[in-house]
């Protein structure tokens, strides 16, 4: 939710809308008339400020630079060198934006805009605090741009914004890419009733027709109408007439709320100054040092909060897992002070002696015999050994050994089983650490088989003998 000030500044008055935004909406909350003698007073302790300043243009055409040209100073020092004889003064805002590439002649054409800097700024010094400027423009682009927010176009036709106020006519060309080709402001013939309705047709139909005959490339279809003008019926119809193009009336309303009918049209240009684009906007060098200087600020004093709250974060996770080890530390302090109270304790005598023991288990308890059974479960699945010796030796490995039996009644029977048995010993004895010995008799069909481990002698060391 988003609160701020749209400003139209105009001779000795200024049109003043409170605007709050609701997501795509603008409802208007609040509106005054203020002389501009008392707009300072006005407002002061009030944020966030949209204007419009009411000025004659210095330079409103069209150049073609050399494409080369693209530095911004540098082209902004062509620009017043090519209008230097025209210029009554040298301080002037520059706005430009580039409306078309030839790549074959290596050219650029800009639209240019130029206003006295002097004369603004003297209106913007109404303005009590700048850092609350978000925009500043003049008439045109604020109507420009609310023509744009209104009637978007085909985009394959160029289209007429229209906008009278009192005696006050302004007339825009825009093309079907929705650039302003042409702009002229003036003022119609005094006159009353007809006369005067007449005087403001007649401007507009001169107007379009000039601008058909400047810009034949492009074709017109619509006229958008706004202010005074479309409150008049019969002047509508008459510009349809006359004209041969579509005539609609600019309709602010489906954006905005806390305007009726036809009042919207009493603040066009004041509406339009919150619309206008950052190409459109006149800002003096000043408000954008202070903008800079804010964001630089801002920046930094974001960097620092978040220095200083990372900072916060680990020191609290440092005295966080210090004070939980501290508590394991006492919690295992006052645990093993406990066992120290409740424990019997052993002489020194007990203590040897079972260390003694531990050591002879120790050296017994190296190799265990049923480690190697497990390693023959398969075996002994099919037949339980006879017999089973195993034995320890220093100097080496242990040694063992099985011997396996069994009595057959048929040989055919004899040699399958010895087969079966062969081919599992052959499964297990894939690191061929034991070996088999066959010691069936069939002459009585008795299978025995012994299966012992292959020993590994210690290497000796020899001397070698000096000559």
């Amino acid at each position: 939710m988003k609160k701020f000030y749209s400003i139209s500044i105009h001779g000795e008055f200024a049109n003043i809308l409170y605007i709050e935004k609701k997501k795509s909406f603008y409802n208007i909350i609040g509106e005054d008339v203020v002389e501009t003698a008392k707009l300072s007073a006005y407002l002061q302790e009030k944020h966030h400020f949209y204007i419009v300043v009411s000025m004659d243009e210095l330079i409103d055409d069209v150049i073609t630079v050399p494409s080369i040209v693209k530095n911004r100073q540098l082209l902004q020092s062509y620009i017043l060198k090519k209008f230097k004889d025209s210029l009554p003064t040298k301080n002037i805002l520059l706005n430009y934006h580039k409306i078309a590439e030839d790549k074959e002649e290596s050219s650029v054409t800009y639209k240019v805009d130029a206003i006295a800097e002097k004369e603004y700024l003297k209106t913007l010094e109404l303005i009590p605090n700048w850092r609350e400027i978000r925009s500043a423009t003049i008439d045109k682009f604020a109507l420009l741009n609310i023509t744009r927010k209104c009637y978007t176009g085909n985009g394959q036709n160029g289209y007429f914004s229209v906008f009278t106020h009192g005696k006050t006519i302004t007339v825009l060309a825009i093309d079907e890419h929705n650039d302003l080709l042409f702009e002229r402001t003036s003022t119609s013939m005094m006159g009353a009733g007809a006369s005067s309705y007449l005087n403001i047709v007649e401007e507009v139909i001169q107007t379009i027709a000039y601008v058909k005959q400047k810009f034949r490339a492009v074709t017109f279809d619509t006229l958008i109408i706004g202010g005074s003008l479309s409150l008049d019926d019969e002047m509508a119809e008459h510009l349809l007439f006359s004209t041969n193009l579509s005539v609609a009336v600019m309709y602010p309303n489906t954006f905005l709320k806390g305007l009726e009918n036809e009042e919207p049209q009493q603040y066009i240009i004041t509406l339009g100054s919150f619309l206008v684009s950052k190409n459109d906007m006149f800002l003096p060098k000043k408000v954008l040092s202070l903008r800079e200087y804010d964001l630089i600020t801002n920046t930094l004093m974001f960097l620092a909060t978040l220095t200083l709250v990372v900072t916060v974060y680990f020191a609290y996770e440092q005295y966080s897992h210090y004070s939980d080890t501290l508590e394991r530390y006492d919690a295992i302090k006052s645990r093993l002070l406990h066992l120290i109270r409740t424990t019997d304790t052993y002489s020194l005598k007990e203590l040897e002696k079972s260390y003694k023991h531990l050591q002879i288990a120790k050296k017994y308890l190296q190799y265990h015999p049923t480690d190697i059974l497990l390693k023959v479960k398969p075996l002994i699945k099919m037949l339980p050994p006879s017999e089973y010796l195993f034995k320890e030796k220093e100097t080496q490995e242990p040694t063992f050994s099985l011997i396996f039996e069994k009595k057959f009644t048929r040989l055919s029977d004899l040699y399958k089983f010895q087969k079966n048995f062969f081919a599992q010993f052959t499964a297990i004895n894939h690191d061929k650490t034991m070996k088999y010995a066959e010691k069936t008799d069939y002459t009585k069909m008795h299978f025995v088989v012994k299966i012992s481990n292959i020993t590994k002698k210690a290497p000796v060391s020899r001397r070698r003998r000096r000559r």
